[in-house]
């Protein structure tokens, strides 16, 4: 049975958008026109798909964001929320590693051996989404803080929502370094499948890392839909996992094409952005469903990670918010005024709904304890 986590409404209303300090009209029915556009695309492809006698086979759609854009997690939020009215079975899949919950299950972050524990963990996770959760209360994020929050946060309705809604974290297992685990098999045998040293190290954001990240994605994706099929699936990843960058990450070692080369209906989509445009090589056009929103706007407060060195333009500095705060507004604000309040998370409630779903992830930790240690209370210190 599914956990239903407290939900928290959040109070918001004309009075609150005057004290924005700055309302973008134009942006809001950008997004609205974009997410119209995705989602009756999706529901053609899939129609179209139904209708020639592909009932049971998945269409698995690849939705490519810019980590740093609002804008695109934006339209993520109103995309699921609109998906969640859909009467058949929706996999949601974030570019996380599969293993996430147990390398927060480790005192160290340490690659978890036993396989067992794992499964456990990722069957509560597939059908309550127990690792969003986690990322809501206990992962920080360098940049688009609060939009990862609200991201999640609808997640979680969402799958509450949605009768028959599955959670995937569909990436390849990898170190508190950002070393793929070789120690893992289905990291070995992803690497194997990219034509790598399965001995070798390699990080993830070298192009031979994002080519095993991809075949891991398109595995895990393919089997995990044939043990719990799915008629949309909805993978949320960086734009550059698609169809590659058009340089030393190959188009053809991209999501899509790997996807393809196996057989499967894929609908892609990448959201504009600034400084990339992904290569369509090898892709039929009605494949591609090109989503367009404005350039940013970013978020980047944490000292941790300097966004302004990377766009350095003095065009680009001002399209950067400096705060949590700041953030927020203008989330709820582009929400308030797409027709999508309801989907507007504010910080107090946030604050609010962290505690309630570490308790959720706690919960489950703790249910691992006295089944698989037979414990009651194994200090828990997340690491990564």
């Amino acid at each position: 049975m599914r956990h239903k986590s407290k939900k928290i409404e959040t109070a918001f209303n004309a009075a609150t958008i005057n004290s924005f300090h700055q309302v973008d009209i134009n942006a809001a029915q950008s997004l609205n026109k974009s997410v119209a556009r995705a989602h009756d695309a999706i529901l053609a492809r899939r129609a179209e798909m139904d209708a020639t006698g592909q009932l049971d086979k998945p269409l698995f759609v690849l939705i490519g964001e810019d980590h740093e854009s609002v804008q695109h997690y934006l339209h993520h939020m109103v995309l699921l929320d609109r998906l969640a009215q859909y009467p058949k079975s929706l996999a949601i899949a974030y570019e996380q590693p599969y293993d996430l919950l147990a390398r927060f299950y480790r005192d160290n972050g340490a690659y978890e051996p036993n396989r067992q524990l794992v499964h456990y963990m990722n069957d509560v996770d597939r059908d309550t989404a127990v690792s969003v959760k986690l990322r809501f209360s206990a992962v920080d994020n360098f940049s688009a803080y609060f939009a990862h929050k609200a991201l999640a946060h609808t997640v979680v309705n969402v799958m509450d929502a949605h009768l028959d809604a599955r959670f995937i974290g569909s990436d390849i297992s990898y170190d508190s370094d950002e070393l793929i685990e070789t120690e893992d098999m289905r990291a070995a045998d992803s690497l194997r499948r990219a034509g790598l040293d399965a001995n070798e190290m390699y990080h993830i954001s070298s192009p031979e890392g994002i080519h095993a990240r991809n075949q891991h994605m398109a595995r895990y994706l393919l089997d995990e839909t044939r043990r719990y099929p799915a008629s949309i699936v909805l993978q949320f990843c960086g734009i550059a996992h698609l169809n590659g960058d058009g340089d030393e990450n190959r188009a053809e070692w991209g999501l899509a094409q790997i996807l393809k080369a196996q057989g499967a209906d894929v609908l892609i989509m990448p959201l504009k952005t600034e400084s990339f445009v992904m290569p369509e090589t090898g892709l039929a056009q009605d494949d591609i469903v090109k989503c367009k929103l404005p350039i940013g706007p970013y978020a980047e407060y944490d000292p941790r990670f300097e966004l302004s060195t990377k766009y350095a333009a003095a065009s680009v500095m001002p399209n950067i918010m400096r705060s949590k705060a700041q953030e927020a507004y203008y989330i709820n604000q582009q929400l308030y005024l797409a027709g999508e309040k309801h989907l507007a998370l504010a910080i107090d409630d946030y604050e609010a709904l962290k505690n309630i779903y570490g308790a959720d992830v706690a919960k489950l930790y703790k249910t691992i304890d006295r089944s698989f240690y037979g414990i009651e209370d194994k200090k828990l210190a997340p690491a990564i």
